[in-house]
């Protein structure tokens, strides 16, 4: 059976619907369900061509909604229904080809393929739609161009994708079972042909679903048969650290711009129930054009929910004092610990902890952890950053309790304006001083004259 599928979309900038018009054929027999009939219209030769009915792609919060509204059938492809496999090799080949007729990609699920064709721009906005959302399978278009890093549960790469002519990273789970395998870190599913289904790209789904900008866009989750993986660009981001040390060192307004992107990500992950063991500097990213900052690493983050033996420590030093006590749950209030490092680390160059690694290793067993270093800084900010570092994490506040800190306050960010704006006005005066003073500065030389040749 060949169907014409019919989208409308609502634009969330001009609040204005757009349609698409697609094509499906399918193997399945849809259920029936109650709907109310849409008068759509269509090429006639094309409905000749197709043999084709009307049917609908709407995207909803829960996933991919087809509505067949002449047979009044409704079938959900839901986000977390890991059965459900997209296929998206033949429409990217085709249209880098040059053609553009009969682009199409396929939905797997269950013992039905159904094939979706339509326009390249009306299929995009799809793909668009899915990325990071549902498994696509994976095709012989990328090529490895460097093993960055590897472990016994991952490994990490730059691929070239030569469907779109980009550099990405490619990170993969490495599911095959060995000694080292933590099964904690995958979830049982039905589906015959996975064994075990990798918690991180369940995650990486979950997060996807509500879009976010300080969490790095992935392109596309694939799974090969055996390994599943996911691909992201780090274009335009820059490490949070080196931004900081290059254009804003010493900056008040910006350090508090920094602590309240920080809380939004927080806010993300504080909404699902997720711990990430891994919010340091190595993973903090800085979109130079938005100002936003943004998680590059999904590794090894979990949910706090029955996860009670759950014990990760990822970098030395980063680590909640209840990491240490055997009986005591870890929350996602180790996520605000872990930021209350990184803001110190950012502001002084080195971990509370100590400078060296032996330091750091002995201190943080210990919780021998100095913050009188902070007093040097604005007192809201040192305040708000010995917060995050509460050691009893029933008394640490929740990301929504730091929102409502005096550090996020209009008053203080005007006087943290005020701030920046007299140390820039007394650095160029400075700047301007040395300058004059200077006496050894070269004189210009005369140019030289040649004599005419006769």
């Amino acid at each position: 059976m060949l169907v014409v599928f019919y989208k409308k979309e609502v634009d969330d900038k001009n609040r204005k619907p757009r349609n698409y018009k697609l094509l499906v054929s399918c193997n399945q027999k849809i259920l029936i369900m109650s709907i109310q009939q849409l008068s759509l219209q269509m090429n006639q030769s094309m409905k000749s061509e197709f043999n084709s009915k009307y049917i609908s792609i709407q995207e909803i919060s829960v996933g991919l909604k087809i509505v067949d509204p002449v047979n009044k059938v409704i079938l959900v492809f839901q986000f977390w229904n890991n059965s459900i496999l997209m296929d998206w090799n033949h429409f990217f080949q085709e249209f880098n080809a040059g053609n553009i007729n009969n682009l199409f990609f396929i939905i797997e699920y269950e013992e039905s393929k159904f094939f979706i064709y339509g326009s390249a721009e009306d299929l995009q906005c799809i793909y668009k739609f899915c990325a990071g959302k549902y498994i696509f399978r994976k095709g012989t278009q990328n090529k490895t161009l460097e093993i960055i890093k590897e472990k016994h549960d991952y490994q990490l790469k730059s691929i070239l994708d030569y469907s779109t002519s980009m550099k990405y990273y490619e990170h993969v789970i490495m599911t095959q079972m060995n000694d080292n395998l933590d099964l904690s870190f995958y979830s049982q599913v039905t589906f015959e042909r996975e064994k075990f289904f990798p918690l991180e790209i369940q995650i990486i789904q979950d997060l996807n679903i509500t879009s976010t900008p300080h969490l790095i866009q992935v392109d596309a989750l694939y799974h090969d048969g055996v390994q599943y993986s996911y691909i992201y660009s780090k274009k335009d981001l820059i490490k949070l650290s080196v931004y900081y040390n290059h254009t804003q060192l010493d900056n008040p307004c910006f350090m508090s711009h920094v602590a309240h992107q920080l809380i939004q990500l927080l806010l993300s992950l504080d909404e699902k129930g997720i711990i990430h063991p891994s919010l340091d500097l190595k993973n903090l990213y800085i979109n130079p054009n938005s100002q936003d900052i943004v998680l590059a690493s999904y590794y090894q983050a979990y949910y706090q929910l029955n996860n009670d033996e759950r014990r990760i420590c990822v970098n030395i030093g980063y680590s909640p004092p209840e990491y240490f006590q055997i009986n005591q749950k870890l929350t996602t209030k180790a996520n605000v610990y872990q930021v209350g490092i990184s803001l110190f680390q950012l502001l002084l160059g080195h971990n509370p902890f100590g400078k060296s690694y032996e330091e750091m290793t002995f201190n943080h067993t210990n919780n021998n952890l100095d913050l009188n270093k902070l007093n040097a800084f604005d007192s809201v900010l040192c305040d708000f950053i010995k917060k995050l570092l509460v050691q009893d994490s029933l008394k640490r506040p929740s990301p929504q309790e730091l929102l409502k800190h005096k550090l996020f306050s209009l008053s203080h960010k005007e006087y943290l304006s005020k701030q920046t704006m007299s140390k820039q006005y007394h650095k160029d005066i400075e700047e301007f001083v040395i300058f004059s003073q200077t006496s050894n500065i070269q004189s210009v030389k005369q140019t030289l004259k040649f004599k005419k040749r006769l």
